[in-house]
């Protein structure tokens, strides 16, 4: 079962989906999905990816807080660090965070020389995390912004994603749309996609999933769908390394 511009695989034991984009460029990464509607167990996945690489695991905060994983750095599993996003330059390490209807975000040098990985949840994408966070990576690994690549992966859609006007009024007009009953619909994908773009990505060069979190309960944990149930959470992971260990 693939689809444009993903396709499944196996790693380790784990059903793991993968993005064309990001494969293409000899980026290492991966999105832990559901393997046959059972539920993801998250400190087994954990375990291990932190088995064959040194590993940093989130305590997400719902934030626009990012950290570098540069040299020195110390904090890895069993540890875990409060932010939201992900970033590093530093070959071999490699970058998780969770999600169930949140946005994964993927962001990437070709070759995963640099990468990070960000948790952009109503909250993060109100307060312009991408459009921040791709600008920090470029400035951070003097990279070219219109290089960068990133994928927006599988998250809750617009139409199964109804808000109060409190979060709606957050967001610019163009990603959202009232309902009779005062609640609102809005677009993360589209709202994340125009950050990366205003901040210098190509738009060839970033790939937006069709998947809905809520709608395909075959693959993906969705708070929306489980409620107090949810038994689990999708893992996003992505590692850097050098071009010349892809050859």
């Amino acid at each position: 079962m693939n689809g444009p511009g993903w396709f499944l695989d196996r790693e380790g034991g784990l059903a793991v989906m993968r993005f064309g984009l990001l494969a293409e460029h000899g980026v290492r990464h991966g999105l832990v999905v559901r393997d046959g509607g059972r539920a993801i167990d998250e400190e087994a996945v954990y375990r291990s990816l932190a088995s064959e690489k040194l590993t940093v695991v989130t305590e997400q905060t719902h934030s626009t807080k990012a950290a570098d994983v540069g040299p020195g750095f110390a904090d890895f599993f069993p540890s875990r660090l409060g932010a939201d996003g992900l970033m590093t330059g530093e070959p071999g390490v490699t970058l998780t965070i969770h999600t169930a209807d949140c946005v994964p975000v993927f962001l990437a040098l070709p070759g995963g020389t640099a990468v990070g990985l960000f948790h952009c949840g109503w909250r993060g994408t109100a307060g312009g995390f991408l459009t921040k966070a791709a600008g920090e990576m470029a400035a951070r690994y003097r990279a070219d912004r219109a290089g960068l690549l990133a994928v927006i992966g599988p998250c809750i859609e617009k139409d199964c994603y109804p808000v109060g006007p409190e979060a709606a009024e957050s967001f610019p007009p163009e990603v959202k749309s009232e309902r009779p009953d005062g609640r609102w619909l809005v677009d993360l994908k589209a709202e994340n996609r125009r950050q990366l773009l205003a901040a210098g990505l190509k738009g060839t060069n970033v790939h937006v999933s069709p998947l809905c979190t809520r709608c395909r309960d075959e693959l993906f944990h969705s708070y929306r769908r489980e409620g107090a149930e949810l038994e689990g959470k999708m893992v996003a992971y992505i590692e850097a390394g050098h071009e010349e260990e892809r050859s």
